[in-house]
């Protein structure tokens, strides 16, 4: 069972996979001895298991944002239909907003 979508979450994952990718170099880097090779694949395996669950943890987030983003869009969508003449009045007002603004630093 997956744990809600959380910051945090993603945070921890993040940097269990630092940790567990200092571990691997760190086992690189102390060849010597019997239970290097040993350390090196349980370090590995690690880097791997953590690597696997940020990008799960990445799509999740990818997904969610875009399954946002569709809804604010199709509200947005919705309201502009909804509401058509509130919406050209609004885009009217803001466009002479926004000529008066650029207009004026023109002048200045």
């Amino acid at each position: 069972m997956t744990q809600p979508l959380s910051i945090d979450r993603l945070v921890e994952e993040l940097t269990a996979f630092v940790r567990n990718g200092e571990a691997l170099l760190q086992a690189l880097g102390d060849g010597a001895g019997d239970d290097a090779g040993d350390e090196m694949h349980a370090a590995r395996q690690r880097a791997q298991e953590s690597l696997a669950a940020a990008k799960q943890r990445f799509t999740q987030l990818q997904d969610s944002l875009s399954n946002e983003a569709r809804a604010a869009v199709d509200a947005g969508e919705g309201y502009l239909r909804d509401n058509p003449w509130t919406s050209i009045a609004l885009a009217a007002g803001i466009g002479f907003l926004v000529g008066t603004l650029l207009g004026r630093g023109r002048r200045a």
